[in-house]
């Protein structure tokens, strides 16, 4: 970490862009090499698909309990919300998301997602994405009721401070259950005043639900008033094979529906 920091620095000093962006580049050659060997050491580089799934299922066991006390504390079924990011464990790849991460620490507070854009973490989210989370939660009145406000404005303050909680699983955890909690408010059975509308999300079972959350999550999400939002729009990309796993012995990539695979997992662990 020590060396990460003093990486950070380097890139952060006053320098022209292109000057940033060498730096930068001299990182991501840093973090290859040390994650490599570190990789070698330890036996964490799964060979395939297969391998991958049971490190992120072994991975999801041993953080069940501190992400679930997250998640409850937003009204959000944690089973469904760890089958709902579950794919992007199965991906993850370290090497990638420290270089990624460091990119991001250089260029995003000072220069927004013009600057860097990259997904990071193990849940793999990205500046853009939870930008425009933190501003319909705002929005929706519901950052009062659990306690959560975020600060949405341009400032280098708030985009530092959205980059410390992109970074950390923590904060992760917090921005899927935002997300988790306006999906079942507005893809949910009432409306604004209560009344019921239709048969929401929440009325399904949950590998259903799982489903539905993380097509929903995969593709991005048309927000609508309490309610207003069609399960059948969902469900008409749900089938979708856009969500790639490599696999390392192997140069095709093979596409899976990311839903599929929430339920898989979820009909298999809950």
């Amino acid at each position: 970490m020590l060396f990460l920091g003093i990486l950070a620095k380097f890139v952060n000093t006053d320098v022209s862009k292109t000057d940033r962006i060498v730096r930068i580049r001299l990182i991501a050659m840093a973090l290859l090499l040390m994650s490599v060997l570190s990789s070698c050491r330890t036996g964490e580089i799964p060979v395939n698909r297969r391998e991958n799934w049971k490190f992120a299922a072994r991975y999801a066991q041993s953080h069940r309990d501190a992400w679930s006390a997250i998640w409850s504390g937003f009204d959000v079924p944690a089973d469904v919300a760890e089958a709902v990011i579950f794919p992007e464990l199965v991906r993850y790849n370290r090497i990638q998301d420290s270089f990624e991460t460091s990119a991001l620490e250089a260029a995003y507070p000072e220069e927004g997602i013009a600057g860097c854009d990259y997904s990071i973490g193990r849940f793999q989210m990205k500046p853009s994405f939870v930008e425009d989370l933190e501003k319909r939660w705002m929005r929706s009145g519901l950052g009062q009721k659990y306690g959560l406000i975020y600060d949405t404005t341009e400032s280098v303050e708030a985009r530092q401070a959205r980059f410390d909680r992109l970074k950390s699983e923590e904060g992760q955890c917090v921005y899927l259950a935002v997300y988790l909690r306006m999906l079942y408010l507005d893809y949910g059975s009432k409306g604004k005043d209560g009344q019921i509308l239709q048969e929401g999300l929440e009325t399904l079972s949950r590998t259903e639900q799982a489903y539905l959350a993380a097509t929903a999550y995969n593709h991005g999400t048309l927000w609508r008033s309490p309610g207003a939002g069609s399960l059948d729009r969902i469900r008409a990309v749900a089938e979708e094979k856009t969500f790639p796993l490599p696999n390392l012995w192997r140069t095709k990539t093979q596409l899976y529906s990311f839903g599929e695979l929430a339920a898989r997992y979820h009909s298999q662990v809950f």
